[in-house]
C-alpha cells in the first residue's frame, strides 16, 4: 500500500501572506484552485471506519482519493492513500483497489456528497538536508450547506527519506510566520463543521496492535495525547472554556504518565528536558483549573468575587503562554522527538525495544501498582505531600491500564480489568476530593482569605476525617483486586 509522510502545520489568517512576503520558499512553483467534494453514506459509515473519500477537481482533471486512516495523530502522518484519475462529473469509482466497496457492502450504505473544500493552493519543490520536500500552503474553506469554516494550513511532505528535514523546514517557516502543529485532516474539518462545536475534546481511544513493539505503542499513545492537547488548545486560543482547560491539562497529564509508563524505553537527557517543559506548561493549566474548581464550589458573595478575580488573572496568564513561542515550539519538538528522537535507536535500550508488547505491559503495570501499595501505607496519617504522591501514582496506574489494558482481552482478564478499574476510580475520586480541599486551603491562603469567616465556613464542609477513612478503605479494596495482567 502506498504511503505518504507529511507534517501538517496550522497558521493564522495572515500567516500565508507573511510566508509569501518573507521570500523563504522562493518563487511560487505552482498555484491552483481546488474544489474537493467529500462523499459518505447518510450514516457516515466511511468516516466512522476512519476512511475518507473525495473527488477533487484540479484544473482540467479530476482525482479520486481514498485515505485510511483519515484522521492524523499529533505529528508526522503515515497513511494509506489510493489515488486515481476519474471522469469529471461522474460519481466515485468503487472497486477492489480501495477498502470502500467492502465497507459499503458490510453496512449497506449508498454514497452521497456531504461537504466541499474550496482551496487556493500554492506549492514549492525544495531540497533540504539532501532530501526532496514539497511544501503546500492552502488558503481554504469548508462549505457544508449553509455552514462555512475558513482555515489556513501548510503541509510539508518528505519524498523518500526520514522526516527530520520536515521539522527543519517547519522551524524555518515558523521564523517567518508563527505555526502550530496541525492535527486536523481536511476531511475531519468538514465532518466537524456538521456538528455542534464542542466545549472541549475528550481523550480518544488508542488501539494497539498485538504485533506492535513497545516503541510503536508509545508513539501511538503519545500522538493521541498531542492531538487531544492541540484540539483543546485551539478552543482556548479562541475563547475561555473551563472544560477545555481541564481536557488540555488531562492531555498533558496522560502524556507525562505515558512517559513514566515507557520510561525504560526513553532514557536520555532529551527526554528529561522535554518532560520538564511539559511539566511547566501543565502547571500553568493547573493554576487556572484550581480557580475554576474553587469558583464552582463557592456560593455568591465576597469569597467567590475574590476567587473569580484571581481566576481571570490566571486565564490572562494562560492566554499569554498559549500565544507565546514556547507553547508552539514544545508541540513541534515533541512531535519531532516521537518521530526521530535518539531514544528510538539507543543501543542501551535495544532489549526493551524488542520486548513483546504484552510482556512489557505486564511489567509496567506491575511496577505502577507496586508504587500505589508502597506509597499508600497508613494513608489516614499521611501528610498532604505524601498523599498527593499517592494520588499521582493512582492516576498513572489508571492511565497505564487505559493505554495497555486492552492487550489483556481474555474473557476472565476483561472481567477482572473492569473490576480493577472500578476500584481504582473510587480511590482516585476520593483522593481527588482530598486534593481539592488542600488546594482550596492553599489558594485561599495565597489570596489572604484563609482566616475570613466565609472561608472557614466553606472549608468545614469537606469533612476531612470521613474522606480519609473512605480513601483508606478504597485503597484496601483496590489491592485486593486480582492483577488481571498476570
Amino acid at each position: 500500500m502506498p504511503q505518504e509522510i507529511e507534517l501538517k502545520l496550522d497558521v493564522g489568517p495572515d500567516g500565508l501572506k507573511a510566508l509569501d512576503a518573507s521570500g523563504l520558499l522562493g518563487d511560487c512553483a505552482r498555484e491552483i484552485r481546488l474544489l474537493a467534494t467529500y462523499f459518505d453514506t447518510a450514516d457516515k459509515e466511511l468516516w466512522r471506519n476512519c476512511v475518507s473519500l473525495r473527488l477533487r477537481k484540479e484544473g482540467r482533471r479530476t482525482l479520486q482519493t481514498v485515505k485510511h486512516p483519515a484522521v492524523p495523530g499529533g505529528g508526522i502522518a503515515e497513511r494509506g492513500e489510493w489515488e486515481m484519475p476519474v471522469k469529471a462529473g461522474q460519481p466515485p469509482v468503487l472497486d477492489a483497489r480501495t477498502p470502500v466497496p467492502e465497507l459499503l457492502e458490510a453496512h449497506g450504505g449508498a454514497l452521497q456528497p456531504v461537504f466541499e473544500v474550496h482551496s487556493l493552493r500554492k506549492s514549492w519543490d525544495l531540497t533540504a538536508a539532501g532530501l526532496q520536500l514539497e511544501v503546500v500552503a492552502d488558503d481554504a474553506e469548508v462549505i457544508a450547506d449553509d455552514r462555512r469554516g475558513p482555515f489556513h494550513e501548510i503541509e510539508i511532505e518528505v519524498h523518500g527519506g526520514q522526516p527530520t528535514a520536515a521539522f527543519e523546514m517547519a522551524r524555518r517557516i515558523d521564523a517567518a510566520t508563527p505555526v502550530r502543529l496541525g492535527v486536523l485532516a481536511k476531511a475531519e474539518r468538514g465532518f466537524r463543521i456538521l456538528e455542534v462545536e464542542p466545549e472541549a475534546e475528550d481523550a480518544e481511544d488508542v488501539t494497539l496492535g498485538r504485533d506492535m513493539l513497545p516503541a510503536e505503542a508509545f508513539v501511538a499513545i503519545a500522538q493521541s495525547c498531542l492531538r487531544q492537547y492541540r484540539l483543546n488548545e485551539t478552543i482556548l486560543l479562541d475563547r475561555q472554556s473551563g472544560e477545555a482547560v481541564h481536557q488540555a491539562r488531562v492531555a498533558l497529564r496522560r502524556l507525562r504518565s505515558a512517559m513514566v509508563l515507557f520510561r525504560k524505553l526513553l532514557a536520555g537527557e532529551e527526554t528529561r528536558r522535554l518532560a520538564a517543559r511539559i511539566r511547566t506548561l501543565a502547571h500553568t493549566f493547573g493554576e487556572v483549573r484550581d480557580f475554576d474548581v474553587l469558583a464552582g464550589e463557592t456560593s455568591p458573595g465576597m469569597l467567590r468575587d475574590r476567587i473569580e478575580a484571581a481566576r481571570e488573572d490566571a486565564y490572562a496568564t494562560l492566554d499569554g503562554v498559549l500565544h507565546g513561542a514556547e507553547a508552539r515550539h514544545l508541540m513541534l519538538d515533541l512531535a519531532e522527538w516521537l518521530a526521530t528522537g535518539s531514544w528510538r535507536d539507543d543501543p542501551q535500550t535495544a532489549d526493551v525495544r524488542e520486548t513483546p508488547l504484552k510482556n512489557f505491559a505486564s511489567k509496567a503495570l506491575h511496577r505502577l501498582r507496586r508504587k500505589v501499595r508502597r506509597h499508600g501505607q497508613h494513608l489516614a496519617s499521611l501528610d498532604d505531600e505524601a498523599r498527593h504522591q499517592l494520588r499521582k501514582d493512582v492516576k498513572k496506574l489508571r492511565y497505564g491500564i487505559e493505554f495497555l489494558g486492552q492487550l489483556f482481552d481474555g474473557k476472565e482478564q476483561e472481567k477482572h480489568r473492569k473490576k480493577f478499574l472500578k476500584a481504582l476510580k473510587k480511590l482516585q475520586q476520593e483522593l481527588g476530593v482530598l486534593n481539592d480541599l488542600v488546594t482550596a486551603e492553599q489558594r485561599l491562603a495565597t489570596l489572604g482569605l484563609a482566616d475570613t469567616p466565609e472561608a472557614q465556613e466553606f472549608l468545614t464542609q469537606w469533612r476531612r476525617d470521613k474522606l480519609l477513612h473512605h480513601a483508606a478503605d478504597f485503597r484496601h479494596d483496590l489491592l485486593e483486586e486480582k492483577r488481571f495482567w498476570q
